[in-house]
């Protein structure tokens, strides 16, 4: 296996947010993926989508 199929641990924060946590629950579902394997991009995109102010609060908007 070489380092680009290895998994990538990383943790994200993201602030002032507390319905992501049932938002990531129905992204998960819509996208039929387990959690774990989310992409922080694409964590990134669904939070500028769903929520401006959070994104724009947590300088994902630049």
């Amino acid at each position: 296996m070489d380092s680009k199929q290895r998994p990538h641990n990383k943790t994200i924060t993201i602030y002032g947010c507390p319905e992501l946590l049932g938002a990531l629950d129905e992204l998960k579902k819509q996208m039929g993926i387990n959690l774990s394997f989310i992409t922080i991009k694409a964590l990134e995109k669904y939070v500028v989508d769903n929520f401006p102010q959070v994104a724009q609060n947590n300088k994902l908007i630049k």
